[in-house]
Parts: C-alpha cells; sequence; structure tokens
C-alpha cells in the first residue's frame, strides 16, 4: 500500500499527522468506512503521543494504531503523570476496568516489595 511506504518515511510525528489529516479531509478519497476508522485511530494515537515526553514518544510511537494501549504501556510502567494527563484530554480513552486492574498490580508489587 502507498500509504504505509510514505508512512515509514516520514521523520516525526507531526508529519505522520499531517498525512493522516490528509486522507481523511479528502473529499475524492475512495475510503471505505473500515478505512476511515482506522485512520481516525490513527489520528487519535499521534494526538496522545504528541502529548507525552519525548522518551514516551519514542518508546511508543509503533503503538500509534493503538491509542488504549499507550495508556496501559504508561500504566504498566508506572507513569501515572503522564497518564493522567492523556485521560483527561481524551476522555474517550478513559477505561475503568483497565485502570483499576493496573492500580491494582501496581500495589501488589508494592507490597510484595521486601
Amino acid at each position: 500500500m502507498l500509504f504505509r511506504l510514505q508512512w515509514e518515511q516520514l521523520p516525526n510525528l507531526r508529519s505522520k499527522q499531517l498525512l493522516v489529516h490528509f486522507f481523511l479531509k479528502r473529499k475524492d478519497s475512495n475510503l471505505t468506512q473500515t478505512e476511515f476508522s482506522r485512520l481516525n485511530l490513527w489520528a487519535l494515537g499521534l494526538r496522545v503521543l504528541v502529548v507525552l515526553p519525548l522518551p514516551w514518544q519514542q518508546r511508543c510511537s509503533a503503538l500509534h494504531e493503538h491509542p488504549q494501549l499507550i495508556v496501559e504501556v504508561l500504566l504498566m510502567r508506572k507513569q501515572l503523570q503522564s497518564a493522567s494527563m492523556i485521560l483527561k484530554g481524551f476522555p474517550s480513552l478513559r477505561d475503568n476496568n483497565t485502570i483499576l486492574t493496573y492500580a491494582a498490580k501496581a500495589i501488589l508489587d508494592t507490597i510484595s516489595l521486601p
């Protein structure tokens, strides 16, 4: 797919955001509903990545298609300030079950430390 080839060659998140925005806004794009939904998910993932500090942008950049996984990674790695910022800025990513799961794991890890 031409889009994939272009994607890999883009130097930064801003360039990727512009490409996704371009495809989403084209009136003559013959996108299927599935492709349109996927691009919207990518757009959300890229907006989430931009909010993160640079080291975490780099660590999570491969997850741009899965913004919920970005939140999960931040919770697993106890990057609570970044996770909180994302959850406040992107309410659609709030999943109480996920948050409670990782909070319980963090508490168990803390309790089991010698």
